[in-house]
């Protein structure tokens, strides 16, 4: 489906499909180093989306991991180069090989926006909310920012998302998995690569639902 409709779009044009339906992206904070606000990297990363239910692939994206953003290259094309896209006609996107999906503000009071899919089965989602800090810097001759990692883990099951700090999380809406849980979960691990042993936990998990 996403060769045809990239097909598509490059006989009618980007510029003539709802891709281009977005706002004037404006720059307010300066950084200087490698401490940038974006997802991966400061430059604009091929990637793919979704958007106002329609396919778009090999697109040059930014993920703005402050505002929770968008962000679309059309500097061959406008006369101002970036455009941040509708969040709300934002479903899905991915960006080097990573999936996020738009949960929206309405799903879950814990939650909102943009998270990545690290893993799923037919009754769990494990998501990350990727999300940095700024910091206001000050020199002798101007104000820049730098910008930090405040990324969070959840759970999507039976429609509900749930946080993920801690093993209790866990336990409280799988109590019967307890033993699993229990000697699965490792502190030291959760620390280092949580994505590891969440996937491992989850995967158990969804083991006993089949059997």
């Amino acid at each position: 489906m996403g060769n045809t409709l990239n097909s598509i779009d490059q006989i009618i044009g980007l510029q003539n499909t709802e891709l281009y339906n977005g706002t004037k992206y404006v720059e307010y904070y300066r950084t200087i180093n490698e401490n940038h606000k974006f997802f991966e990297s400061n430059d604009f990363l091929i990637g793919s989306l979704v958007y106002s239910n329609q396919y778009y692939g090999n697109v040059p994206l930014k993920y703005d991991l402050d505002a929770d953003d968008i962000l679309l290259d059309i500097s061959h094309l406008k006369k101002f180069p970036v455009l941040k896209l509708y969040k709300n006609r934002l479903s899905e996107f991915s960006i080097k090989g990573k999936k996020f999906i738009n949960i929206g503000d309405k799903i879950s009071k814990i939650t909102k926006g943009f998270h990545e899919v690290l893993w799923f089965s037919d009754d769990i989602k494990l998501l990350k909310k990727h999300k940095k800090e700024k910091l206001k810097r000050y020199s002798t001759k101007f104000v820049h920012y730098e910008f930090f990692d405040e990324s969070s883990y959840f759970f999507e099951y039976n429609n509900q998302i749930y946080s993920l700090n801690k093993k209790s999380d866990l336990l409280r809406v799988f109590p019967v998995y307890r033993k699993e849980i229990n000697q699965l979960y490792n502190k030291r691990l959760v620390k280092i690569n949580p994505k590891e042993n969440y996937i491992l936990i989850f995967g158990e998990i969804q083991k006993s639902f089949e059997k």
